[in-house]
């Protein structure tokens, strides 16, 4: 029952992107990506996840790119290719 209840809280946190999307920070690795991408932590303790993601303003949706652990290493372009 804990994995259920961590996927519908992650689920929940996706879902929140729907409203302000922009109310998240932009990740140091923006620049090295090339373009703007955010992030939403998600999680408690050692189990925080950041939610990456990039605005599409001219197609007016979020794409989520990647579900990443807090402590992993730092997201590089190869990790977001299409």
């Amino acid at each position: 029952m804990h994995a259920e209840r961590w996927l519908v809280r992650l689920f929940q946190a996706i879902l929140s992107l729907e409203e302000m999307p922009a109310r998240c920070a932009v990740i140091p690795e923006a620049n090295e990506l090339g373009f703007i991408t955010r992030h939403l932590l998600c999680g408690t303790g050692k189990g925080i996840y950041r939610i990456i993601f990039h605005i599409r303003e001219d197609e007016r949706h979020v794409r989520v790119l990647r579900i990443w652990h807090a402590s992993r290493d730092a997201i590089i372009a190869e990790d977001v290719a299409d």
